[in-house]
């Protein structure tokens, strides 16, 4: 899938949450978002980690993210015990997109072999779907 951001968010997308792998700065993040718990100690991967739900207020996350038109549902998080790196990450929300209905996005992205080199090749365009929502006014 392709996305050109520049269309897609002409006021841009900030990505850094996405990059961060400070378990510190994160659950400090979601503490100035809404409420953090701890659920319990769960195995990803073979890893052994902490799973951690955060509640997040949409008055307090507009300090912190700029989703802040959405409904959210509480976002979990993964941290290794031996490492401290996320080992996963589950969120769900929807946001309303201008002149269509509501939007249902839910991501679960799984985090693994750290520290290891990555070769990334662009695929053919005829390889790829637009991964855009067309809008009336485009």
């Amino acid at each position: 899938m392709k996305l050109n951001l520049q269309k897609a968010a002409p006021k841009g997308v900030d990505l850094s949450a996405l990059t961060t792998q400070s378990p510190t700065k994160l659950l400090s993040r979601l503490q100035a978002s809404g409420e953090v718990t701890k659920v319990g100690d769960e195995t990803i991967d073979g890893t052994a980690t902490t799973h951690y739900r955060a509640k997040l207020d949409v008055a307090k996350l507009s300090k912190v993210a700029p989703l802040a038109n959405g409904t959210y549902r509480p976002l979990d998080i993964w941290i290794a015990k031996d490492d401290g790196y996320v080992r996963r990450m589950h969120m769900s929300y929807a946001i309303k997109v201008a002149n269509a209905s509501a939007q249902s996005i839910t991501v679960t992205v799984d985090f693994s072999d750290f520290g290891k080199s990555v070769s990334v090749s662009v695929p053919a365009a005829s390889a790829t779907v637009d991964g855009r929502v067309k809008r009336s006014q485009d």
